[in-house]
């Protein structure tokens, strides 16, 4: 049994509506609004995950029941315009606000904190949602593939986080300060590590969340997406890390950052169709996870690591296919994805086959994943969203060869202090992680005829790289073109 009632209010940019209905459970909050609200602050009960449907109302959050508040301040103009690149129309503007606004059920996103690095935000946290009752619902803990791994993690986060929220009544949030966003088999395992092994970067629940790049829109191909705050709690741990390590003599005096580690960040399009603002006349795709990442953090930082991309797609063809795999059997599908592709770009472009999920779906483009040597494409894709300085991209070449200046790139770019003589030996004396496993090296190298075909394939690919990034080391010459060991496999979920 409740008690429920309602009121309003009606100004020069306001129609407000709230039904609050009080019962054994206490008080639930309904919103209506239209326009911005004007008051500073509000807080949500969020219930359950609403499939997508394209009705994109205020709320659709999802979770576990848990109060989050916000800041709902309109930010100034300035900011409102660096949350897009230049050039977007009002129309699309619209659109990517109303997509990030159903993908995280957020009015607006979080004013970030001024005095941390990373981008973190205070929640509200109420002491009687009682232990077990703060990770029950996340689905990284209850259908992720390491969702069993994962559930323990939580319960240990819980037990000893617990107590610090209740005592303070607030609970730090944070999202990644920067995404290492591709590509998978070109070494981002073990350049992830060595990310982590600096003493400024903390470290989240996993190295792969997918949640932008595909977990916000679609899980299990059933068209609902994973909750925003199932996401926002896989950095719950190193929120607190982030909280209570402070640098005095630093430019911000939470210092400390996490990062996302997804490799399909990048790349992964795939559900770009069912998104407001892309007409699916035009077979690709004007929105893409690029926006909604600047939208919602606009200081993200980007980075990525490619590999020549014949011996990536080799290597991928040998970690996540799990069949009968043999350099004869590589020949024949690669020969039928490279003339599958090639006739696709017959009608239409190279960048709307990169994006068409029906031709990937394709039994020989599924196994030999083609699309992802297509590296121009998902770069020009950040550059067009992105500010230069937001964006990062190596070579495993380059990081093979001189680690050591590769890491530092990254450490500079990231604005992470140099490490002493100590740590930067911890860093480089690690071995390689993940490298190709014994079995797969029974295998063999791909054919001479099949490295022949696919490197013609890409070739002018690889120039176009090149191209945008004004580096000609991104056409990899033949002399570099044998690689070093195969680092980095990543288990993509589908």
């Amino acid at each position: 049994m409740a008690t429920c009632f309602t009121c309003g209010l009606k100004g020069r940019n306001l129609v407000f509506t709230a039904l609050f209905c009080i019962s054994a459970f206490g008080l639930t909050t309904y919103l209506g609004f239209n326009g911005q609200f004007q008051h500073r602050r509000m807080h949500f009960i969020f219930r359950e995950h609403k499939p997508m449907h394209h009705q994109f109302g205020l709320e659709n959050p999802g979770g576990n029941g848990q109060k989050l508040t916000l800041n709902l301040e309109k930010p100034p103009s300035d900011l409102e315009t660096y949350r897009f690149p230049a050039g977007l129309s009002e129309g699309m503007k619209k659109s990517i606000e109303k997509s990030v606004r159903w993908m995280t059920g957020l009015k607006e996103p979080p004013k970030f904190l001024p005095e941390y690095k990373n981008p973190c935000w205070y929640e509200d946290f109420d002491p009687l949602i009682g232990k077990g009752k703060i990770y029950r619902d996340n689905w990284y803990g209850r259908f992720h593939p390491y969702a069993k791994k994962n559930s323990n993690a939580f319960k240990s986060w819980e037990f000893n986080l617990y107590s610090w929220w209740s005592q303070n009544k607030k609970r730090l949030r944070c999202i990644p300060y920067f995404y290492l966003a591709g590509i998978a088999k070109c070494g981002t395992t073990d350049l992830f590590q060595r990310i982590l092994s600096h003493p400024d970067v903390a470290d989240g629940l996993l190295k792969m969340s997918q949640w932008w790049g595909r977990l916000a829109y679609n899980t299990a191909g059933n068209g609902s997406g994973v909750p925003f705050i199932d996401f926002v709690d896989l950095f719950d741990y190193p929120a607190r890390v982030i909280e209570k390590y402070t640098c005095t003599t630093c430019p911000k005096l939470h210092h400390q950052i996490v990062g996302d580690y997804s490799t399909n960040t990048l790349f992964d399009n795939d559900y770009w169709i069912r998104l407001l603002g892309n007409n699916p006349q035009l077979h690709e795709p004007n929105i893409t996870t690029a926006h909604y990442i600047r939208y919602f953090q606009p200081g993200a930082k980007i980075l990525a690591i490619f590999r020549e991309p014949t011996e990536r797609l080799y290597s991928d063809y040998l970690f996540f296919y799990k069949g009968v795999k043999s350099p004869e059997r590589f020949h024949s599908l690669a020969k039928q994805a490279v003339e599958l592709f090639d006739n696709c770009t017959k009608t239409f472009s190279v960048r709307s086959c990169a994006y068409n999920r029906t031709l990937h779906s394709q039994e020989a483009l599924r196994i030999v994943r083609l699309r992802v040597g297509l590296y121009h494409v998902y770069v020009n894709d950040y550059l067009r969203v992105f500010p230069r300085d937001q964006l990062l991209f190596l070579r495993l070449e380059d990081y093979h060869n001189n680690m050591n200046e590769s890491l530092n790139r990254v450490y500079n770019f990231l604005g992470l202090r140099d490490l002493n003589a100590r740590e930067e030996y911890k860093v480089l004396r690690k071995g390689a992680v993940n490298s190709r496993s014994k079995n797969n090296t029974k295998i063999g190298d791909a054919l001479e005829r099949t490295k022949i075909l696919l490197r013609n394939f890409y070739a002018k690919h690889n120039d176009l790289l090149a191209e945008a990034l004004g580096d000609d080391g991104f056409k990899w010459h033949a002399n570099e073109i044998k690689q070093p060991a195969d680092n980095g496999p990543e288990k993509i979920a589908s």
